[in-house]
């Protein structure tokens, strides 16, 4: 083989291994964590009634459908075109959350799925919740051989998913009690996990511009 051929194996190489960890400006993260946090952030004031339920659902839905789904999706095809198969189904699931949940509160908004009463209004949404709640806690325990901080990550929207399930089901149960506490938990939850998601997402913007990667922490499975 030959001085040249040897190079040009060695740049191939080191470009596989970039395009398969994804680093650098080549980082799907980069539009699927802004995408999180601009979704999370507007669920989380629809939640909690930030000036009016009608004023903050307005402003959430185009973010969550526009935004957090449209920028999601891209960073799904993103992730598979440089081979990151797990990193496209994170981001993948993410859109497919995002968008179900809109087309759900338009539809019960609107009588698309019949003119239901209250009661089973909460309980679509109570099972919609349960659904990915299964989906995504199952999800979290293929995260064990990715870096530690997207396993703890997911781990916290699993409790904040739990939480919002028990708080439909109590709502559900006694609707005159107004909000259960587990929703003010399940809120609070999804603000802690929206700061870890900001700052993992400034790691890797801080890395795309030439500066060192933030620590992620090493997988909790190793092999």
């Amino acid at each position: 083989m030959t001085t040249a051929e040897i190079k040009q194996s060695a740049t191939g190489a080191t470009t596989a291994e970039h395009r398969s960890s994804g680093t650098g400006a080549d980082n799907p993260a980069l539009l699927g964590l802004p995408a999180l946090i601009t979704g999370s952030l507007s669920l989380v004031l629809y939640l909690t009634d930030f000036r009016s339920a009608g004023n903050s659902l307005a402003a959430s839905l185009p973010v969550m459908v526009l935004s957090s789904g449209v920028l999601s999706m891209i960073a799904t095809v993103w992730a598979a075109r440089i081979g990151q198969g797990h990193f496209a189904a994170v981001w993948g699931l993410f859109s497919t959350f995002w968008f179900s949940f809109s087309a759900l509160t338009l539809g019960l908004g609107h009588d698309w799925y019949g003119d239901l009463a209250n009661l089973e209004q909460r309980n679509a949404h109570a099972s919609f919740v349960f659904a990915w709640l299964i989906v995504l806690t199952a999800f979290t325990l293929t995260t064990l051989r990715l870096p530690k901080s997207y396993t703890i990550l997911f781990v916290g929207i699993d409790l904040v998913l739990l939480g919002m399930f028990l708080s439909i089901i109590q709502a559900a149960a006694n609707p005159q009690a107004g909000d259960p506490a587990v929703l003010t938990a399940a809120n609070l939850g999804m603000f802690l996990f929206i700061g870890f998601s900001a700052w993992i997402f400034a790691g890797a913007m801080n890395e795309a511009t030439g500066g060192r990667p933030f620590r992620l922490g090493r997988p909790f499975v190793k092999r």
